[in-house]
């Protein structure tokens, strides 16, 4: 089961449980890990997600947490923009935040793909398949590769499954023969 993030606090937890318990702060150009006194350049560390709350009456007042983990493993960590405050100059931080903050923080889609949700798997089951090792898979936004993805037989495109629906024993397996 797919676990849901509501608020701040729930999004600290659940990315802690996944190993981000460094505490972090952005720097001119560089990741400052406060938790081990180390820095790292654009470059050498990675924004692997981000959740965005907005709170106020009008969604005027704006959280972000980032997880980032530095590129040799060696750490991963947790950056908290309370209130949106936090701004750095240096445009390859600012471009990495932004890709992530968008992505991530779209319910409605998931590394930049459409994300089906299971009552919308459960329509129409025969719609989706999984699709495993094939050529034309996109280019995953963390510069690695995707091995299996969604597939929407329908709109002829390649989508994000939610877990749940790819433990169903409805979706139907595609392995790409070379």
């Amino acid at each position: 089961m797919e676990k849901k993030i509501y608020s701040l606090t729930d999004a600290v937890s659940d990315l802690k449980r996944k190993g981000y318990l460094d505490e972090l702060l952005f720097e001119n150009d560089e990741v400052v890990n406060l938790s081990r006194g180390v820095k790292l350049k654009v470059g050498k560390f990675m924004i692997d997600s981000a959740y965005q709350f907005e709170s106020g009456e009008k969604g005027e007042d704006t959280s972000i947490i980032y997880a980032v983990s530095a590129n040799d493993r060696s750490f991963k960590g947790l950056f908290i923009d309370a209130l949106n405050l936090h701004s750095t100059d240096n445009e390859s931080i600012k471009e990495k935040m932004t890709e992530v903050e968008h992505q991530e923080t779209d319910q409605n889609t998931k590394f930049g793909l459409p994300k089906i949700h299971k009552a919308d798997f459960n329509d129409n089951p025969s719609r989706y398949v999984l699709r495993r090792e094939f050529p034309d898979f996109p280019q995953c936004p963390f510069g690695q590769s995707f091995s299996m993805l969604g597939f929407d037989t329908e709109n002829k495109e390649y989508v994000w499954l939610v877990t749940s629906i790819i433990k169903d024993e409805r979706l139907k397996t595609e392995v790409f023969e070379k």
